[in-house]
């Protein structure tokens, strides 16, 4: 095996190819998986209410539905939690007030 004189060791040196600390690599690392999570739960956070601003008055009017039909069958104790539900999900549905 051939030895290496000084400058041909000091221009293979990693010194020399990475000018990045191993500190500085892993802070920056931290902070990108960071950013990464935090992206992450605010996409998150946004489909939920996404889902809960287009889905809760399809669920109230459900609700409201069911509360009339427990109603017409005589089935109060059941149609007054239907009623709160739907008043629950779409508290400016007044006919699930005047049903409950």
């Amino acid at each position: 095996m051939k030895a290496m004189d000084p400058q041909d060791r000091a221009t293979t040196s990693i010194d020399t190819a990475v000018p990045v600390t191993a500190e500085q690599f892993h802070a920056r690392r931290r902070g990108i998986i960071l950013i990464c999570t935090g992206a992450a739960v605010v996409l998150a956070g946004l489909t939920y209410l996404a889902y809960r601003h287009f889905m809760d008055p399809i669920h109230a009017r459900e609700a409201y539905d069911e509360a009339k039909r427990l109603a017409t069958i005589t089935r109060y104790s059941q149609s007054i939690l239907a009623a709160t539900r739907a008043i629950t999900l779409n508290p400016n549905n007044a006919d699930a007030y005047f049903l409950r």
